[in-house]
């Protein structure tokens, strides 16, 4: 009854002039279906598939209010799912939600809700590229990673999986963004307990509903010869560990070179490294990845309609020495806006680490596939 009452509301204010001024309704979605094939090291042929077919998809709506030209308030809720991954990273496994809300003003940009946090709205480079970003999760549909797993109840990341700070997922969360001066936004963000399904904390750890804050100072700035973006990022998570961040952008012509990096530390901290096996879902090290780093470097070229990237990723543990090394070339081609192609290989070196019953894994790849929007 309460959603049938809100979009009768909706529509009754949406049928007069003067609300259609002010309130404004957005949709949008995506779905993207990949295939790909791998071709392993022979010593790390242990029946896996060499096939794979991931598909992807997200549906995004925003209902705002404007009060003027520099206010407004904003509701948004979107959902994800996939099939066919080797990885459940979701608030729900397969599929996920976020729902929050957005004021914006003069004063800057408040939002409260199931997002990602700031620094990782930040700390990404050049978003407005349609390119696949450095190392996503998704390449170990391809080429599974031992480093990287996640299906039911147990969670096993042992190394960063990303150079972003995105260790508290889509958990609820206060973000707020200062007003952009000089080019230069900062950016903080609260959340009230590290808890969902697509962070990279454990449901089962001692510090899984504990608190974290992160800041972030962003810069864009456009010379005679250039464009760059760069990023700077600190996060606590209370009892668990501290994380480092920062990334550059250079754009030219068509160009952008890019290059980030992240370190995440637990001194200090009331929790150390699992270093035995504490149960199915908590594997020795099973939190690796809060005494590691990340990096990643890269170059993309845009021409016409087509992006193309080639990058580098590279992620390690400092207590296991578990390690991943991914080379990536990628290519987009938009033919129209609400259609895309893909395709691209790259070559893994996921290399598991100490305590770990799982052997590495390696080899090469390669993908093709397509996606709409709307």
């Amino acid at each position: 009854m309460k959603i049938k009452a809100f979009v009768l509301v909706f529509f009754l204010l949406a049928s007069f002039n003067a609300a259609a001024e002010k309130f404004e309704y957005e949709y949008g979605g995506t779905l993207r279906g990949l295939a790909g094939y791998n071709f392993l090291a022979q010593t790390y042929q242990s029946g896996q598939n060499r096939f794979h077919a991931p598909l992807y998809g997200d549906v995004k709506n925003a209902f705002s209010y404007h009060f003027n030209e520099d206010m407004f308030l904003k509701i948004s809720a979107g959902l994800k799912a996939k099939t066919g991954s080797n990885l459940d990273n979701f608030n729900q496994g397969r599929w996920g939600e976020e729902v929050y809300g957005q004021f914006s003003s003069a004063y800057g940009d408040f939002y409260i809700g199931q997002m990602p946090n700031t620094a990782t709205m930040l700390g990404v480079t050049r978003p407005n590229l349609p390119i696949w970003q450095p190392a996503p999760a998704e390449l170990v549909d391809f080429i599974n990673n031992p480093n990287w797993q996640q299906h039911n109840r147990r969670k096993y990341y042992n190394t960063l999986t990303s150079t972003a700070v995105d260790t508290d997922g889509s958990s609820f969360k206060f973000s707020y963004l200062t007003p952009e001066f000089a080019g230069t936004t900062l950016a903080v963000t609260y959340t009230p307990e590290n808890n969902t399904n697509d962070s990279l904390t454990s449901k089962f750890s001692p510090y899984y509903k504990e608190s974290a804050y992160s800041i972030t100072l962003y810069n864009q700035h456009s010379f005679d010869f250039g464009d760059t973006e760069i990023y700077f990022t600190f996060a606590d998570f209370e009892k668990s560990h501290q994380e480092y961040a920062g990334g550059i952008s250079f754009y030219r012509k068509g160009w952008t070179a890019f290059a980030s990096y992240r370190q995440t530390e637990i001194t200090g901290h009331d929790f150390p490294i699992a270093t035995q096996n504490v149960s199915a879902n908590m594997p020795a090290y099973f939190d690796g990845f809060r005494n590691g780093y990340a990096w990643n470097a890269g170059l993309a070229y845009e021409w016409a309609l087509v992006t193309s990237t080639i990058s580098y990723f590279e992620s390690q543990s400092d207590d296991t020495q578990a390690a991943n090394r991914i080379i990536n070339w990628h290519t987009s081609i938009k033919p129209y806006k609400h259609l895309g192609f893909y395709f691209g290989m790259g070559y893994a070196d996921f290399r598991a680490g100490k305590m770990q019953n799982e052997s590495g894994n390696r080899g090469g790849f390669g993908y093709a596939g397509a996606e709409i929007s709307f």
